[in-house]
């Protein structure tokens, strides 16, 4: 979301000044498809929030983890389009130059 420019923070009023106070990642992802309406759901970022949570603060299996990763993965490839098309281009080039710099 930092690459998107997503908001990190928040002004929370105190004692008649306003401080500056991290955004929850719960809001930042809300803000997020909001913002960006990507071809991801709100409920699949949430889920990696989930499972990092519970990670963070007990123990997570490592099937869980690995169902994490995958859609991890996915949401990338969905986020960053552009990857397949460059690993097409990077390909054609070493081709045509038969692996030479």
């Amino acid at each position: 979301m930092d690459h998107y420019k997503i908001t990190k923070t928040r002004l929370r009023p105190t004692g008649g000044k306003n401080k500056r106070v991290p955004l929850e990642l719960a809001s930042r992802i809300d803000k997020f498809i909001s913002a960006m309406q990507p071809d991801i759901s709100a409920k699949t970022l949430h889920a990696l929030r989930i499972v990092g949570n519970l990670g963070t603060h007990d123990t997570v299996t490592s099937y869980v983890l690995l169902q994490a990763f995958e859609v991890y993965e996915d949401t990338l490839r969905v986020l960053i389009g552009k990857h397949s098309k460059n690993i097409e281009r990077l390909v054609k080039r070493i081709h045509a130059r038969k692996g030479r710099p």
